[in-house]
């Protein structure tokens, strides 16, 4: 199975669940998608996929000692809406780099800010196979500044997660998300417990399908569909759409591997 570790740290404005709000009661009807997707991954068989954007869902892999991935990406998060760049570097076999950064205004009712956005992480995923279950932890950490604002308005945050993914041979690939974000913003500090889980059905050798279903502690729970095409070797386009806590979201961009 090739490398399969190419979903880089979203940008800051992009965190996986990104919303603090919402109605607990939403939970148990969220899990009939869920449901959906498992049976999917059952009854669907096809070629190898990768686990990479536009999913919000991260993967079990790394991109390999010297390999990377340089991304641009359009995006809307439901309350920022921008461009980002994203860099991961493989440091080794089993660890990676991830570097981004975006610019956005925040949008809604009476909201118009610029917003920069900066974000680190560290993927290590000690346990990778071709067949079957790969884990790993992904550590980040993210800074979201308003333009004209204090340093103290700052948001800033951190997430730890554990990475499991699950590849069927010639077949789909399942991955699986839980982890806790933390954030601090103008002396007030929360937290969330998150989940995700995600699948990528290739539909042929240059195209997959990506379902993606989302949550965090007190918010809505999100999901996101969407298509990612392999125009040459190295050059790949996608796109997504879906809701998040309410929220309409979405991203499209383009990916090119090294």
């Amino acid at each position: 199975m090739p490398s399969r570790a190419r979903q880089h740290p979203r940008p800051a404005s992009c965190p996986l669940l990104p919303a603090r709000t919402g109605c607990r009661a939403q939970r148990a009807r969220g899990f009939a998608p869920v449901a959906l997707i498992l049976l999917a991954a059952c009854a669907l068989m096809a070629e190898s996929a990768q686990a990479e954007s536009p999913m919000l869902v991260d993967d079990a892999a790394t991109s390999g000692r010297g390999k990377g991935n340089l991304e641009a990406t359009g995006f809307d998060d439901g309350s920022h809406r921008g461009m980002a760049a994203s860099l991961a570097y493989g440091l080794g076999e089993t660890l990676e780099l991830q570097l981004a950064l975006a610019a956005s205004h925040t949008h809604g009712r009476g909201a118009d800010t610029r917003v920069a956005h900066g974000g680190i992480g560290l993927k290590w995923v000690p346990w990778q196979t071709d067949a079957g279950l790969s884990a790993g932890l992904l550590l980040q950490q993210y800074t979201l500044r308003p333009d004209g604002k204090e340093d103290s308005d700052d948001e800033r945050g951190r997430t730890v997660d554990l990475l499991l993914s699950w590849q069927q041979p010639e077949g789909p690939l399942l991955h699986l998300n839980l982890g806790h974000g933390w954030t601090h913003t103008a002396g007030v500090a929360e937290d969330a417990a998150r989940w995700g889980l995600g699948l990528d059905l290739p539909l042929s050798e240059a195209s997959s399908l990506t379902l993606e279903r989302f949550g965090q502690t007190h918010a809505w729970p999100g999901y996101q569909v969407g298509l990612r095409h392999l125009v040459s070797e190295a050059l790949k386009l996608y796109g997504a759409a879906g809701r998040n806590d309410g929220a309409a979201i979405w991203n499209l961009g383009l990916s090119w591997e090294f």
